[in-house]
């Protein structure tokens, strides 16, 4: 079976200039943005997306997380990959060296590409441009259309990391999607 749950769990805001979600675009109009992190009921356990991990952690998980690297089974994964059956991490470099975004296949929902900080919003893709401060804005550009790709091919939904108001039209834990 693989993954039965994606619960979108709220983060919180941000108040961001427009133009550092959509580089160049609207500057000086600020927007909310919302945070979130993921959590993925899966026949094997739950997987947690998050963004950021700190630089410590990806050299030594035991020394920045502590005792809950090993309970909490903490598996660090580079380029594309299947975490369990039905979730796939896919590189999407540029935000960050080594970004990576989240595909999930759910028995009813279907695919949902979780972008995260590869695409803030969907405007990035409708005028393929990055958001505003990049780590590699040649990369992110690529990342974008690889991801985009990959929502076709897949017949995927596309969740974007930082759409502002995106949280309206999104199931929020404890609701989810099945």
């Amino acid at each position: 079976m693989g993954a039965r749950a994606l619960y979108m769990m709220d983060c919180g805001v941000g108040e961001f200039d427009y133009g550092i979600l959509v580089a160049m675009q609207h500057p000086g109009e600020k927007v909310l943005s919302p945070f979130s992190a993921c959590l993925i009921d899966t026949d094997d356990g739950p997987v947690l997306v998050e963004t950021g991990v700190n630089p410590d952690g990806r050299r030594d998980p035991a020394a920045a997380a502590g005792e809950r690297a090993r309970a909490g089974r903490l598996s660090l994964r580079d380029g594309d990959g299947e975490v369990v059956p039905g979730v796939w991490v896919i590189s999407s470099p540029g935000h960050t060296p080594g970004h990576q975004s989240v595909l999930v296949s759910l028995p009813e929902s279907g695919k949902m590409l979780l972008a995260l900080d590869a695409i803030s919003t969907r405007e990035n893709i409708e005028l393929e441009t990055v958001g505003g401060v990049p780590w590699n804005a040649a990369l992110a550009i690529g990342s974008i259309r690889r991801l985009v790709q990959l929502v076709k091919r897949e017949n995927a939904t596309l969740v974007p990391g930082h759409q502002p108001g995106c949280w309206s039209t999104l199931k929020r834990s404890p609701e989810c999607y099945r």
